[in-house]
């Protein structure tokens, strides 16, 4: 069977435009560092002008950061071994983790919860973006699991829809945890960085689709 890709026009490459250039400037200022304190109830002075906005401290070892980019700091800060993913999510701004899992096994060493991150976000560009740099990643071998963005549960009060990164088991026959973890850290080391490269590419090849759309129209 064909695969039919469905037929473009002017209002909405505009629109993907718009959304594109908008996900470029901040995934552009965060790899600058010019981004707002990844965690949002940080005051902290800084140690290179003592401002408590910003933020040449900040990284995802900071000790503070468990607390501080929990919604419940004191009842459950984000675990370690998920710290990084939550940070670099944080970090780049476009999206918003709303929960998180760093996995774990029972008594038989058999996993029994799922490493993941729920976030929202209402562009799906970057759903898009996000999932390409999985597979990229994969295809790389820095990652030993596959893994996915889903739907996700959101409440009919949420304006944005919810997400899940998490690794898709289905076809594994010989799951590790610390593998997982290891998975973890490498999304949120190169998550940022290739994500923006990612997008450029994108909104250079709806550039030349909307040229050449607008040749066939003269």
């Amino acid at each position: 069977m064909k695969i039919i890709q469905p037929k473009c026009n002017t209002q909405a490459l505009d629109s993907k435009l718009l959304e594109l250039s908008q996900l470029v400037k901040k995934l552009e200022k965060s790899q600058e560092g010019e981004l707002v304190r990844p965690c949002p109830n940080c005051h902290s002075l800084c140690s290179c002008s003592s401002s408590p906005v910003c933020s040449c401290d900040c990284s995802a070892t900071c000790p503070k950061a468990p607390t501080q980019l929990s919604s419940e700091e004191g009842r459950y800060p984000i675990e370690k071994m998920v710290l990084p993913l939550v940070y670099a999510l944080r970090q780049i701004s476009v999206c918003d983790p709303c929960w998180s899992c760093e996995g774990h096994v029972n008594e038989g060493n058999e996993l029994n919860k799922v490493p993941q991150v729920w976030f929202h976000s209402s562009s799906m560009c970057l759903i898009r973006l996000m999932d390409e740099c999985l597979g990229l990643f994969k295809a790389r071998k820095l990652l030993h699991y596959t893994w996915q963005i889903s739907v996700s549960f959101s409440g009919r009060e949420c304006i944005d829809n919810a997400f899940t990164l998490k690794p898709d088991l289905n076809i594994e026959t010989e799951i590790q945890l610390d593998l997982l973890h290891h998975d973890l850290a490498n999304i949120a080391e190169h998550l940022g960085e290739q994500l923006l490269i990612n997008s450029r590419r994108y909104e250079k090849s709806l550039l030349k689709m909307k040229t050449n759309l607008l040749d066939r129209l003269i």
